[in-house]
């Protein structure tokens, strides 16, 4: 054998012997899989956050409920001053402040009102059930009376327009429900409230 066959029975030999090297994964197969990962973790989380969501709305409602129930049935006695219990009362919307007010049985009560948010008719106060009935002006802007038996009363102005809740304790700081149901509240197109002219005496 010449050594020009011998050399090239070398090569092949040594070719023979050298495994082939195997191909690695394409780069767009690559991507393809990190993208695949990526898309079925979003999902994942997505169904997390949602199960989440879910279960936690209802207790964030019950919680506002509750708040609300002890907005209605509770707020502050009125603080007595001089023997006196002093309620300072404000406008909202269509709606007396505080809410409620809440007094005890036997004492007197001033109601002091803030002229700046009681306007027009709302400044005739009825309360039908204490038998309180007055009117407040630039001149005087308080409202004395005694309420003589507890119980929870509807507070409203002459025209029934704007109402409030007149919460009347008796010696063992209880008070029993309201016996007539509440007038809704009719929306900001009245004609009574901060411009006056209602029938009622406006300013």
């Amino acid at each position: 054998m010449s050594r020009r066959s011998r050399y090239r029975k070398i090569q092949q030999d040594q070719q023979e012997e050298t495994p082939a090297e195997r191909p690695g994964p394409s780069p767009i197969k690559v991507l393809a899989l990190g993208i695949g990962a990526l898309l079925i973790f979003i999902a994942a989380l997505n169904l997390m956050i949602g199960s989440f969501a879910s279960g936690s709305a209802p207790a964030r409602n019950t919680v506002s409920n509750t708040a609300a129930a002890q907005q209605v049935l509770g707020g502050s006695l009125a603080p007595v001053n001089s023997g006196v219990q002093e309620v300072a009362v404000s406008m909202q919307g269509y709606q007396y402040q505080p809410y409620p007010i809440r007094v005890k049985v036997g004492v007197p009560v001033r109601l002091t009102v803030d002229l700046n948010t009681v306007k027009g008719c709302f400044r005739s106060i009825v309360i039908p059930e204490l038998g309180v009935s007055g009117r407040v002006s630039e001149g005087s802007n308080t409202i004395e009376f005694t309420p003589t038996k507890a119980g929870t009363f509807r507070m409203t102005c002459g025209m029934g327009m704007a109402q409030g809740t007149f919460i009347v304790e008796d010696a063992n700081g209880q008070a029993p429900p309201a016996t007539t149901q509440p007038v809704p509240l009719r929306g900001g197109g009245g004609s009574c409230g901060a411009g006056g002219g209602c029938g009622c005496g406006g300013g």
